[in-house]
Parts: C-alpha cells; sequence; structure tokens
C-alpha cells in the first residue's frame, strides 16, 4: 500500500479510495482477453480444440461479470426514477 498523501493524513485509505474515480484497466484488459478468446473459438479446427476454447470463454465471462459486480457496474443497483423538479426540489433549489 503506498503510503497517503498529505491531503490524506487523517483519512483512512478505503475514504480516501471513495473519492476517487474506480481504475478500470483491468476491467479492459478482461474484456479483450474476453474477445481474443471468442475470436479464438470462432477460428477452432476441431471439436476438442472448440470444447477446451468453449471453457475459456466461459470462465473469461464469469471473470468479467465478477469485475462488473467488484467495481458496482453489473446493473445491479437499482436507481429511482425522479424527475428534474424532484431533484431540484431535493437539493432545495
Amino acid at each position: 500500500m503506498f503510503p497517503p498523501s498529505v491531503g490524506d493524513q487523517h483519512q483512512s485509505p478505503g475514504v480516501a479510495n471513495r473519492n476517487q474515480s474506480a481504475d478500470t484497466s483491468h476491467l479492459v484488459a478482461l474484456h479483450e482477453r474476453l474477445l481474443r478468446e471468442r475470436a479464438r473459438l470462432a477460428t477452432a479446427g476441431s471439436e476438442e480444440e472448440r470444447a477446451v476454447r468453449q471453457v475459456w470463454v466461459a470462465q473469461a465471462e464469469r471473470e468479467l461479470e465478477g469485475e462488473l459486480k467488484f467495481l458496482g457496474m453489473d446493473g445491479g443497483t437499482e436507481v429511482a426514477e425522479i424527475s428534474d423538479d424532484d431533484v431540484l426540489a431535493e437539493l432545495g433549489k
């Protein structure tokens, strides 16, 4: 773990991390891996190779789903339907 910066001296690492955007580089790498595995599956020469590559594609899909869930990007959180007027009223404007 990196030492806290000067402005974060009184914050726990979790609090400091919540103020920053999520790092999605791992998500991008997983998505690119899935695309490569699907391309290799499409060009598989034998049934045996197809079977193995199908397993690899399924594993890559599960790993990508897990990363999306970890980042809170899986659509599992519900967003309340609210009008613009209600938002402004909540903000006191």
